[in-house]
């Protein structure tokens, strides 16, 4: 871990204001109270120390709270000795006022606080001192004490706690920050996992140990949040001079290797910028993570070769293996084979579709993966070319050129025929349409002449019986007409399953059949 020294809180005040009634009490209790029990600053020892800096800070106060009631010594105690003692002079200057009918307003880094400024104090040990029951300021009275003496402060629900030189992170104190952050996590041992990471179903996550507590915490890059920052919610409540030396903080990318061979695992991430933007408070828990892996993204694209990611998952240069991992449909898996095929930089997705892959490098590839599906490259550019710009996504664009290729590949087997009659025509265009789109557009033609004369109907009759579909629709008919259509069925049958060189035989013998009079 890189380690820093703790920056002081900010000192900028947006001037005096108005003391209301309100605040005035609030601050005379606290006066009051500290007058009566100096030992009130004290925090709790929980150390094991051989001397005890706490019960010569005590002695001192102490030793001040007996010139209670002495104005001109208060004020001279007041601009003399230790900031802390200072501060305590002030206390008892306010206690003897009874009112501050003007206080400062300072913008603190976790919020706005108001004071009394007496005495040459540092003033954020006035308000540390002012407000040494509040979880938020208590700690800014020993920034002076605490730091010069090397000790080790924790704010607890239960007041402020001292645990001397050594680190000696609090239980309660962990469990009152788990309240205030926006985690939800699962208790095991000493460890604390978000839902995810209890389960192991985990893409990468950000690992904090409280070293002195002996307790980690893991959370996954699902569920990182963007307003929270763990290390400063613990780190925070606790006033040292060096705030990282308690504390592990493990980044994970967690790639899963699923070829034979791994070379993302031997890349060396620098870590030691964005951990110190982190640490200060700078950036939230999801954009350390975001950073990290953007950082993790730029090694493998600098690595000189090719490199397919899908989200947790490393498939080296394996295509085959990565193509399936998309489960593509037989379309889409043909076009990646080409695309992939042509790809030389390393491929990295979070998480994606088929036609996700394939829009990454579709303005580039497009005609050609159009044409790796169909096998035609003029109708393939003509395709790319009426897309271009449509918005239709590349998968959907393959599955009509596949349909259209297929469509021009069935009717260009038929023969032409021109000047056909109106029943021949409309059968032919049963036929054609059956051939190239199938049975569902065919029933659409089929419902479209639905309104004709006897012989077309029986006709429509003929080919429903001959593609298996009657069933259901005979009230379409009448007895006539179903009679008509069941006999012309195996004409129609011969007509939909004819060799182009047999087809127009087989057409002229269905109108024959029909008695439409109608030669091809």
């Amino acid at each position: 871990m890189p380690k820093g020294k703790m920056k002081r809180m900010g000192r900028r005040s947006s001037g005096i204001k108005s003391a209301s009634k309100g605040q005035q009490d609030k601050l005379n209790k606290r006066a009051r109270k500290l007058a009566e029990k100096p030992s009130l600053l004290i925090p709790e020892c929980i150390g094991e120390c051989r001397s005890c800096d706490l019960e010569k800070l005590e002695a001192k106060l102490i030793k001040i709270s007996k010139f209670r009631g002495n104005s001109n010594a208060l004020q001279k105690l007041a601009k003399s000795g230790g900031q802390l003692e200072r501060a305590y002079a002030v206390m008892l200057i306010l206690d003897e006022e009874d009112s501050a009918p003007f206080l400062g307003v300072a913008k603190m880094p976790s919020g706005e606080v108001s004071y009394a400024n007496r005495g040459k104090v540092k003033k954020e040990i006035l308000i540390g001192v002012q407000h040494y029951d509040d979880t938020k300021f208590g700690l800014l009275a020993y920034s002076d004490f605490a730091l010069k003496k090397n000790l080790h402060l924790y704010y607890t629900p239960e007041g402020i706690k001292c645990s001397g030189k050594v680190a000696d992170y609090p239980k309660e104190l962990i469990a009152a920050v788990l309240k205030d952050v926006d985690y939800t996590f699962n208790r095991s041992g000493n460890t604390y996992r978000c839902q995810h990471c209890a389960s192991g179903d985990v893409g990468g996550k950000l690992t904090l140990r409280i070293r002195s507590a002996d307790m980690t915490f893991e959370i996954c890059r699902t569920c990182l949040k963007d307003k929270e920052n763990l290390f400063r919610a613990f780190s925070n409540r606790a006033l040292v001079q060096d705030p990282e030396a308690d504390f592990d903080i493990d980044l994970d990318y967690s790639l899963t290797c699923v070829s034979d061979s791994c070379s993302v695992g031997d890349l060396f991430i620098k870590t030691k910028q964005i951990l110190k933007a982190y640490t200060a408070g700078q950036i939230s828990d999801k954009a350390l993570m975001d950073a990290y892996s953007s950082e993790v993204m730029k090694k493998i694209h600098d690595m000189d070769t090719k490199m397919l990611v899908i989200g947790g998952r490393c498939f080296e240069d394996d295509t085959d293996k990565f193509i399936e991992a998309l489960r593509p449909s037989k379309i889409e898996k043909k076009a990646l084979q080409y695309v992939l095929g042509k790809v030389k930089e390393p491929v990295i997705i979070d998480s994606a579709t088929a036609s996700a892959v394939l829009s990454m490098y579709w303005e580039e590839l497009g005609e050609g993966a159009i044409n790796a599906v169909i096998d035609d490259m003029p109708l393939a550019k003509k395709i790319y070319s009426g897309a271009k710009g449509s918005g239709i996504t590349p998968s959907h664009i393959l599955k009509d050129a596949d349909a259209r290729k297929k469509a021009e590949d069935a009717l260009g087997q038929l023969p032409e025929l021109k000047e056909l009659g109106k029943l021949s025509k409309y059968a032919d265009n049963i036929v054609r349409t059956y051939r190239a789109y199938g049975t569902e557009e065919t029933m659409k033609i089929i419902e479209k002449g639905q309104g004709g004369n006897t012989k077309t109907k029986s006709i429509s009759c003929s080919f429903y019986d001959a593609m298996g579909l009657l069933k259901g629709k005979e009230w379409l008919f009448t007895k006539e007409e179903l009679d008509y259509g069941r006999y012309l069925s195996e004409f129609s049958k011969i007509l939909l399953d004819a060799e182009p060189d047999d087809y127009k035989e087989a057409l002229q013998n269905l109108m024959t059949a029909s008695g439409s009079g109608e030669t091809i």
